[in-house]
């Protein structure tokens, strides 16, 4: 089993202990556990989360996957600059509402039913009704066939 370590180094030292360097240390593809589902080795570690803090800039950011195989892979994260303002220098009035709609109108049944995508089971259900009348049309026209050709060959023989 092949294990990675990512690492990043800011300052470029050599070293990844500086203040906004960054080591996962080694990291598995799974960890076993046991029937509780606790870490039978409790240093297993499977993941690995990078906060980026407000003095990190907007810009791209190479990292290495250090793999236990001795080979090297560089990676690139990118930030890019938040657009939004979330500094909230005053608290919202009193009345006020986020993400809520204050409209009091409900959609008609034919609106909801066209705005609800449709569920597997019923797109089947589409399905198989088409693939009857198929096969129901299919088998109408077989019979009408089968009625006409006695026809066509008496009169073929007089």
């Amino acid at each position: 089993n092949i294990t990675h370590r990512l690492v990043y180094d800011h300052d470029g030292d050599g070293l990844y202990n500086g203040t906004f360097d960054w080591d996962s240390g080694e990291l598995h593809a799974y960890c076993e556990t046991d029937e509780n589902n606790t870490k039978i080795d409790a240093n297993c570690t499977d993941m690995f989360f990078v906060l980026f803090d407000v003095n990190w800039t907007e810009g791209d950011y190479g990292y290495q996957d250090l793999r236990s195989d001795g080979t090297v892979a560089n990676g690139t994260i990118r930030l890019f600059k938040d657009m939004d303002s979330h500094n909230a220098s005053t608290a919202p009035t009193v009345g006020s509402s986020f993400g809520v709609t204050q409209e009091d109108e409900t959609p008609s049944d034919s609106t909801a039913a066209e705005d609800e995508p449709l569920a597997p089971e019923t797109i089947l259900l589409y399905i198989a009704m088409g693939t009857g009348g198929a096969a129901a049309l299919l088998l109408l026209l077989l019979i009408v066939r089968r009625d006409e050709e006695p026809k066509t060959l008496s009169s073929e023989q007089e």
